[in-house]
């Protein structure tokens, strides 16, 4: 025999070809008559049951959509009252932080601030290449130094053999 799955529509399926089956052969079974109705009372209860959790789901939908179009208009509310309170106080009131809208500012020099940063960062950058070339020239006459040196005590050891 097939197994039967667990969803409604298996349940429901398998209890009334089940149901069926015993109307069908009620003469042979008399004596299941209890169990039957038993059964088609458990059936009917839990087909109430869905027809309750699919308005229940209708319901769910329907008030999910309400919810977004409420949500909606919410904010379009917000936006004409944020735009009222700018235009009652000013485009430049601070007052106008406390509705979650940012007030016009003056705007700094930003461009040659930064620019003058840039410059000062490069010109020390600069420097520091320059500190390291003239170590590097300094190790180089070191190491040449004492290149000549060597060769001069070669030399020396050569004449002297």
């Amino acid at each position: 025999m097939a197994r039967v799955g667990n969803t409604f529509g298996a349940v429901t399926g398998s209890v009334r070809r089940l149901l069926s089956a015993m109307a069908d052969n009620a003469s042979e079974l008399p004596d299941v008559t209890a169990e039957r109705s038993a059964l088609e009372k458990e059936l009917a209860a839990a087909e109430e049951a869905k027809q309750r959790q699919d308005a229940h789901t209708g319901e769910k939908q329907l008030a999910t959509q309400e919810m977004s179009s409420a949500l909606v208009r919410a904010k379009d509310a917000a936006a004409q009252l944020r735009n009222a309170a700018k235009f009652k106080l000013g485009a430049k009131s601070e007052k106008l932080v406390s509705f979650q809208v940012a007030p016009l500012r003056k705007r700094g020099p930003r461009k040659a601030a930064q620019l003058k940063k840039l410059e000062a960062s490069l010109q020390k950058q600069q420097a520091d290449l320059q500190k390291r070339q003239e170590a590097v020239k300094a190790q180089e006459a070191e190491v040449l130094k004492k290149q000549a040196e060597l060769l001069a005590k070669q030399a020396e050891l050569a004449q002297a053999s």
